[in-house]
């Protein structure tokens, strides 16, 4: 039987990294936050074996540090088995196969993941994936959400240049297209930093001219306030607390409906959990 070759992958982060059954993989660093789920996927070459599906894959802390700050240096180990089948005829180089662990939500800090791939009570190889975890999120938030209990609504969110402010805050735009206490098309914008995954500030509309060719002399208007919070991977909250009487305050849940293109694509939280052990 031939040594499976794997790929160690960290799903929210799109980062993936060769590995021969001999080797291990280099360590690389990842951003994602606090509010994403956390993947690793192992995924192999082989005739004659695949994941055990009845051994849910186990993964032990085994070293952590807090700082002041909330921040921390930790190191796990994860175990994934695989199982062996007879019978099996390989003509060729298979297609690869691959199975998601799901490390849930992290604190903030270094995590240094060693992923042990056993068969039976032998490890066959082992391999190492380090990333952070931070309170920001990645500019995969930029693009258009929705909530499909109100189609035909919608908001596109931008995460914004850094050099475009002085104060070097990192600031988001959000533009929301709604409608007005009589049911007439508007749109909302705010711009402002995130804190906490939330962006909140002044939501601004403008009163002008019909629609023409020619210049327009608009006229901006404070229309409330309003919010956006990211939940995690494609999920958001909106908030609103309008000026107007007859618009009563509210909130929707989000997902995210596109991207721009070239962003790399969040990967929400796989099926397949791992046994935390003390």
């Amino acid at each position: 039987m031939s040594m499976p070759k794997s790929i160690a992958l960290l799903a929210a982060a799109l980062a993936a990294a060769n590995v021969s059954a001999q080797s291990a993989v280099p360590p690389r660093t990842e951003v994602i936050s606090t509010r994403d789920q956390a993947a690793i996927a192992v995924s192999y070459y082989a005739c004659y074996e695949s994941f055990d599906e009845a051994f849910t894959p186990e993964a032990r802390t085994i070293h952590a540090v807090q700082y002041q700050d909330g921040t921390g240096n930790y190191r796990h180990t994860l175990r994934v088995r695989l199982r062996q089948e007879t019978g099996v005829i390989c003509p060729g180089l298979p297609p690869p196969a691959s199975t998601s662990v799901g490390l849930g939500l992290l604190p903030a800090g270094y995590h240094r993941v060693n992923v042990q791939v056993t068969n039976s009570d032998t490890t066959v190889q082992t391999f190492e994936q380090v990333f952070h975890v931070g309170d920001s999120v990645q500019d995969w938030v930029s693009g258009a959400w929705y909530s499909p209990e109100q189609n035909g609504r919608g908001l596109f969110l931008t995460k914004l240049p850094l050099a475009a402010y002085p104060d070097d805050q990192q600031k988001y735009s959000i533009y929301w297209a709604t409608h007005d206490s009589e049911g007439q098309p508007t749109w909302l914008l705010t711009t402002a930093a995130m804190t906490d995954f939330v962006v909140e500030g002044q939501a601004i509309s403008t009163d002008g001219a019909p629609l023409s060719a020619e210049p327009a002399f608009l006229q901006p208007r404070v229309w409330g306030e309003l919010a956006f919070e990211y939940l995690g991977c494609g999920k958001g909250r909106l908030s609103w607390d309008g000026n107007d009487p007859a618009i009563a305050d509210g909130s929707i849940e989000v997902i995210q409906l596109a991207r721009p293109v070239g962003l790399p694509a969040c990967v929400s939280h796989p099926n397949v959990d791992a046994i935390w052990l003390e």
